[in-house]
């Protein structure tokens, strides 16, 4: 198994608790498409910290896809999820995804 591979495995492994979802109704999806080999390097780290800081919502089902061409690879993770429950006061004033910053370009 290559790295990319056990990279995808272990980011299905995360969001999924190690079982893959079944399809649910959904209430929204959030969608990460990277291009850039620093960015995609820590997609699993955004992925995970989106999910903790948005405890109400369930992610009921993913899909991670890579696509390349001779010079760009893209990783694309889009999550699906229903709402739970209500945001608390400190999750509403939090923006949903953090901005890479220019250092991470």
């Amino acid at each position: 198994m290559d790295d990319k591979q056990e990279n995808s495995d272990r980011l299905s492994d995360e969001i999924s608790g190690g079982m893959r979802p079944r399809c649910q109704p959904f209430d929204g999806v959030e969608i990460w498409s990277l291009t850039k080999p620093r960015e995609r390097e820590g997609l699993g780290g955004r992925v995970t910290s989106w999910i903790r800081k948005n405890k109400h919502l369930q992610v009921v089902d993913f899909q991670i896809s890579q696509s390349s061409d001779n010079a760009y690879h893209c990783v694309t993770v889009v999550l699906f999820y229903k709402t739970i429950s209500q945001p608390s006061a400190e999750q509403r004033h939090m923006p949903a995804v953090a901005q890479p910053s220019q250092a991470d370009a």
